[in-house]
């Protein structure tokens, strides 16, 4: 059972006692003493592809090359597709995480996958965790 079901099941049964009305907010406090809740940021699709968007934007307005963008949007829809959450929940682990997989299932050498980390970098830079 996850925790969110098992938060649920205590919370019903102390509303479903028979207790004087000031007992329920002392019991749900010594309940959710045990709990760490924490409110999702995004519960709807990952925003990752938009920011993507907006950071392919902003550099063809810099004056960047076809190219280089097109290198970017590569770069950056492969990380997408591996990680796929809400830029605010991406972490170190997720990023080692996806370059094990270039190194380990794609196979890509040391320039190529540089040419990764450097993508991500810059992307973060501009625009991955800001709001």
């Amino acid at each position: 059972m996850n925790a969110k079901n098992e938060l649920s099941n205590k919370l019903l049964e102390l509303w479903m006692e028979d207790t004087p009305p000031s007992a329920p907010m002392q019991k749900i406090q010594s309940i959710l003493q045990d709990y760490s809740i924490t409110k999702e940021i995004d519960v709807g699709r990952s925003n990752i592809k938009k920011r993507i968007t907006y950071f392919l934007g902003a550099k063809r307005i810099d004056g960047l090359s076809a190219k280089t963008i097109e290198n970017y949007r590569f770069t950056l829809n492969t990380f997408a597709a591996q990680v796929n959450k809400h830029v605010a929940k991406i972490t170190t682990d997720d990023i080692r995480a996806y370059i094990s997989y270039l190194t380990d299932e794609r196979h890509l050498k040391e320039s190529s996958l540089q040419t990764h980390i450097n993508t991500l970098c810059t992307f973060s830079g501009d625009s991955m965790w800001r709001a």
